[in-house]
């Protein structure tokens, strides 16, 4: 199967279930309306509730940060880095019938394909 076949049967797939997914979304915000207003709890099997009580969340300027480290790399006992892999996201997009060939032959394959050597995601 192609990656565009893929694509049209999760779109068609997605479409079908599209009213389901609407009243899921819908039944969520109504439980957790009911859990936030109420602080009531419930469990059955296979699901249960549960309260993560808000929290300030602090950022700093990594940036700055690693700038001002240049003349003080005693902070960097406090840095963590960890590597993030690349991750696809597939979005809502409506492209025009005749546009369809002209965007595969437009050269961004060939762009994101470059992205992807080396890394054991594309043969070329």
């Amino acid at each position: 199967m192609t990656l565009n076949e893929m694509l049209e049967q999760y779109r068609d797939m997605k479409d079908e279930l599209q009213p389901s997914i609407d009243a899921l979304s819908a039944l969520n915000k109504a439980i957790r309306d009911h859990v936030l207003t109420t602080g009531e709890l419930g469990a059955v099997e296979g699901l249960a509730t549960k309260i993560r009580r808000g929290y300030t969340r602090r950022t700093w300027n990594s940036d700055k940060l690693l700038g001002y480290s240049t003349d003080h790399p005693e902070i960097l006992v406090f840095c963590k880095e960890t590597e993030v892999s690349e991750s696809v996201t597939l979005v809502k997009h409506t492209m025009p019938e005749d546009s369809v060939e002209d965007e595969q032959q437009s050269g961004y394959n060939d762009t994101v394909a470059k992205g992807l050597e080396g890394k054991g995601r594309v043969d070329r």
